[in-house]
């Protein structure tokens, strides 16, 4: 159980980051670290979901 809930944290992460870049990519670096953008809105998400299932993989393995 431990297992899924860590990939599925490392996977949000990953999808977060993967959002980020290329709303950098497409808008430039300061306007892609606005919340007004659906890609940042997406990136901000996924980072949420990140948190929240590394907080409860820590809980668990404990």
């Amino acid at each position: 159980m431990e297992q899924v809930v860590f990939l599925i944290a490392l996977t949000s992460f990953l999808l977060a980051l993967i959002f980020l870049g290329v709303n950098i990519i497409r808008i430039g670096f300061m306007p892609a670290l606005s919340i007004r953008t659906r890609l940042s809105q997406l990136a901000l998400v996924f980072m949420g979901i990140y948190v929240i299932f590394l907080i409860s993989f820590l809980v668990m393995i404990n």
